[in-house]
């Protein structure tokens, strides 16, 4: 059984397992500028699965941006935040090459790291992936895929 949150006229279905259990999780995927909520389902569950692997909840910095604050920030004329596609975040437990390099292993299409400004920037883009992190996080990222390899080598 899932359970249905509607942000704006998109609907985001999720597994029981994931609850919105902090009461300003919407207020995080918000627009800063208007506060308008647009969250794509994908990104919610590749979330979803980022957090459970980890044991531990990413402060999210950036969500949806409305065009007229995308703009005001600086961001793609394309940014896949405009589509609630994208968020950015930080975790006070992990580095940011930890968060990219496993978000990457687990199947986040877009990863972009910065490590001087503190946080990782995640998105679900559909077509050609786009990774762009520090060689410590794409050795991290290698180490994993390895391992994970070998794990389904000794399963056969």
């Amino acid at each position: 059984m899932s359970r249905e949150y509607i942000c704006e006229n998109l609907v985001c279905v999720m597994p029981n397992e994931f609850t919105f259990t902090r009461r300003y999780i919407l207020k995080e995927f918000a627009c800063k500028c208007c506060g308008k909520v647009v969250i794509n389902n994908d990104l919610l569950y590749m979330l979803y699965r980022l957090m459970y692997a980890l044991d531990d909840w990413l402060q999210i910095t950036s969500g949806y941006r409305c065009p007229k604050h995308n703009k005001e920030v600086g961001g793609a004329k394309r940014s896949y935040h405009l589509k609630g596609m994208a968020v950015d975040l930080y975790s006070d437990k992990y580095e940011t090459w930890f968060l990219a390099g496993f978000a990457r292993t687990i199947g986040f299409t877009g990863v972009i790291e910065y490590p001087d400004r503190g946080f990782v920037h995640l998105d679900v883009r559909y077509g050609v992936p786009y990774y762009k992190m520090s060689k410590q996080a794409s050795l991290f990222y290698r180490y994993l895929s390895r391992k994970f390899q070998q794990g389904l080598k000794k399963k056969n």
